[in-house]
């Protein structure tokens, strides 16, 4: 039996209900066809259930293509066929002679979201010019789309084997994992917990340095170590922050910034002041 089990029990009902020929079971099949790609979508979420936003794991976020997307960010290997083997190596370094197969996995492709998915959406919506939707051309539509989802009826395991680097949240707690070979590519990494959202910097082996803002206090000098997140939080609400010596207040808020660029072709050779000359 496929790894997908539900959504290959969407996909086989909908294949019957195409067998129906009816108008009502055709439009009916491209539901559970498109509740076999959700479910397909969703059998991915446990294995990076650290490295994902909270919304996702909440169920707040179920759209299958900010799925992919955010899963191909953390693992871009997840878009790829795969087989896992394994084997005892001789000596510590030395590869094994002998390999076991213990899975298969078919590559998490985009195209079941732009070619499939979205579509799929438009005949389960009444049309707006008040007609009904062709079931014939839904059904040639349909028998062109299920190859897609039969790719994986054959997996047996969903791998997300990575080296990570593991820490706590320092402002929430929250769990929080990271790809190693990700930190050269991009050292920050926010905290999941959409109600948190500190953010980290990699600094020196596993360590996680959560970035600060450093504001000295214009009356009695102090400095003010500020954490990025919650300075961020502030401007959007208009909240206020105070130093830590002095208690003075000081009003934080977001501001769009115009400034003039002076390009050095526009401006006549002789006049460096930036005054014109007739």
């Amino acid at each position: 039996m496929s790894i997908h089990h539900r959504a290959m029990k969407h996909l086989r009902k909908s294949k019957m209900l195409i067998e129906r020929g009816d108008a009502d079971s055709i439009r009916y099949a491209a539901l559970e066809l498109r509740y076999a790609i959700e479910h397909l979508f969703y059998g991915f979420v446990p294995q990076y259930k650290l490295e994902l936003p909270d919304e996702i794991l909440d169920g707040t976020e179920w759209r299958p293509a900010e799925i992919i997307d955010m899963i191909a960010d953390i693992d871009p290997m997840v878009q790829h066929d795969s087989i896992l083997r394994m084997g005892e190596q001789p000596a510590p370094g030395v590869v094994p002679t002998r390999m076991i197969v213990l899975g298969k996995q078919t590559g998490l492709s985009k195209d079941l979201v732009r070619k499939v998915y979205h579509k799929l959406g438009f005949y389960l919506h009444a049309r707006t010019d008040g007609n009904d939707h062709d079931p014939a051309h839904l059904t040639k539509r349909l028998l062109k789309f299920i190859p897609y989802l039969e790719r994986y009826e054959n997996d047996t395991v969903i791998s997300a084997i990575a080296e990570r680097i593991h820490f706590s949240c320092q402002a929430c707690g929250r769990p929080i994992a990271k790809r190693t070979e990700h930190i050269e590519r991009n050292p920050y990494v926010r905290c999941p917990n959409r109600r948190c959202g500190a953010i980290y910097k990699h600094v020196d082996g596993s360590v996680h340095k959560m970035l600060q803002h450093k504001h000295k206090c214009e009356v009695c000098g102090t400095d003010n170590w500020l954490d990025v997140h919650r300075l961020e939080q502030g401007a959007d609400t208009g909240a206020s922050i105070f130093c830590v010596e002095c208690k003075t207040e000081y009003k934080l808020g977001r501001y769009v910034l115009f400034e003039r660029v002076h390009s050095s072709e526009s401006m006549p050779a002789d006049t460096a002041d930036g005054s014109t000359t007739s």
